[in-house]
């Protein structure tokens, strides 16, 4: 009986009641369809017990035997049970029709086949009438043939191009997290000005290089000139400061003359000092030469002892 019952490893993929599928034919009296316990019409591996000749679904009785070893229907205490795959042929040779025969479903064929056609657990099958999941993982259900209007317009998963620059993506992602970087994505300009939206990516070069409502400095700051202002306003300024700046540039350019002649002149004393300097070590490296050679010359005289 162990060996039976482990034969049995899971339950079927799906199962149907006797009150949902249209059989084509009439069903003998004597043949058991149903699993009494569970309900369901027994096409993967129905048992018959041995106590009193029932059958039941593999994991309904497998179930029962664990919480209690008297037969459900009985009640006896031992009992042996074993697959009857006759019964099963039988059962899952019956012509039905679709379940969803009433939604114009006119597919007919064996039992067994039921289950491939409908598909239930899958997003594509040969039933267009069977509510399943959308195909892009968002979670939501509708008739099979009804989802690929959601899929491909509705869905907030579905894969589309950002209009900007054709970035792909999911819905959700493209059309709010990416435009927040989308380089192409027209923001206006913080200062507001006349240049409207500009890309993203163009507007540093605008700030740096272009807006009007930007703070800059004068152009002959090196020259003294302590204007700040917009650079709208920089070609007003220069005009109107021209002879200003004039007396700036002739005032900077006086005093880099002046400054570039005590240059010259430090650079010329710093020569003689360092002219000086080479003599002095010159005169301190022959002094040392002779040093060296003094040194020499007592090293090599023999001590005369007393």
């Amino acid at each position: 009986m162990g060996q039976a019952l482990a034969a049995f490893s899971s339950s079927p993929p799906e199962t149907f009641s006797v009150d949902e599928l249209n059989f084509l034919d009439n069903i003998p009296d004597h043949l058991h369809l149903e699993c009494p316990i569970c309900l369901q019409v027994m096409t993967n591996d129905p048992y018959i017990i041995s106590c009193c000749g029932n059958h039941f679904c593999g994991a309904c009785i497998n179930s029962s035997k664990r919480t209690n070893p008297q037969c459900p229907l009985c009640k006896a205490s031992n009992f042996e049970v074993m697959i009857d795959k006759g019964l099963q042929r039988t059962i899952n040779g019956l012509r039905v029709k679709c379940i969803y025969n009433d939604s114009s479903c006119d597919w007919i064929g064996q039992l067994q086949g039921l289950s491939d056609h409908m598909s239930h657990d899958k997003r594509q099958g040969e039933c267009l009438y069977p509510v399943v999941k959308c195909g892009n993982g968002c979670g939501h259900k509708d008739i099979r043939w009804k989802l690929t209007d959601h899929e491909e317009n509705h869905c907030i998963r579905r894969t589309v191009s950002c209009i900007y620059c054709l970035a792909t993506g999911e819905h959700r992602d493209i059309t709010t997290s990416h435009l927040g970087v989308c380089p192409l994505y027209p923001i206006p300009c913080p200062n507001n000005c006349r240049a409207g939206k500009l890309p993203r990516k163009q507007m540093k070069k605008h700030l740096s290089e272009k807006c009007p409502l930007v703070d800059v400095q004068c152009d002959y700051k090196w020259a003294g000139c302590k204007w700040i202002g917009f650079r709208g306003d920089h070609e007003v300024h220069a005009e109107r400061s021209e002879s200003e700046h004039l007396l700036l540039v002739s005032m900077a350019t006086k005093t880099l003359t002046e400054e570039n002649e005590d240059l010259k002149k430090e650079m010329k004393e710093m020569k003689t000092v360092v002219a000086k300097m080479a003599r002095e070590v010159s005169r301190q490296g022959k002094e040392i030469e002779e040093l060296k050679k003094n040194m020499i010359v007592l090293q090599n005289k023999p001590i005369r002892l007393k």
